[in-house]
């Protein structure tokens, strides 16, 4: 192979390789794909109605599921790894509506949120965001707290979403 007209060669070891050309030599390390990624990106695609208290919101529509650890049909993640990771969450609520929600850890509250347009109309949209150690089998969730109008907003104005990603 021939870069800016000089010979060059390419040796690949591990996840590093070496670009010669002539008395230069570069070093890339590159990561291939692991099999300990998680990521996830899901988010309604659909209003849900009449939700009671501590009912677990399922996020239905999986954008991204990277190590397959969500699962659309109970909104939860479970660690396929032990780790650091990280969390967000996105509620909508429409005019006149609002909407307390928790991310939960198993049985613990890590995150807690409130989206309140109860007194205008106007849509409120409220984000919050969590970092936990999370071990083989920890399950994390959003569900629904004590304050709320049964509604959560997944068309119209705008989507309310759930993500979350193994940082280390």
């Amino acid at each position: 192979m021939k870069i800016h007209g000089h010979s060059t060669h390419i040796i690949f070891k591990f996840n590093i390789f070496r670009i010669f050309t002539g008395d230069r030599r570069l070093n890339v390390v590159t990561s291939p794909p692991s099999a300990n990624q998680v990521a996830f990106y899901t988010y309604l695609s659909h209003n849900l109605q009449n939700l009671g208290t501590h009912h677990p919101i399922v996020f239905d529509h999986v954008h991204i599921n990277e190590g397959n650890a969500y699962s659309s049909v109970d909104g939860e993640l479970i660690a396929p790894v032990p780790g650091l990771y990280v969390f967000s969450w996105t509620i909508a609520s429409a005019d006149r509506t609002c909407m307390e929600t928790e991310l939960m850890k198993n049985q613990e509250i890590i995150g807690h949120l409130i989206s309140d347009a109860c007194n205008h109309d106007d849509w409120a949209y409220s984000s919050g965001t969590a970092v936990t150690r999370l071990g083989v089998g920890d399950r994390v969730y959003v569900r629904t707290a004590k304050t709320h109008t049964h509604n959560v907003f997944g068309t119209g104005l705008g989507t309310s979403s759930f993500t979350g990603f193994l940082l280390h």
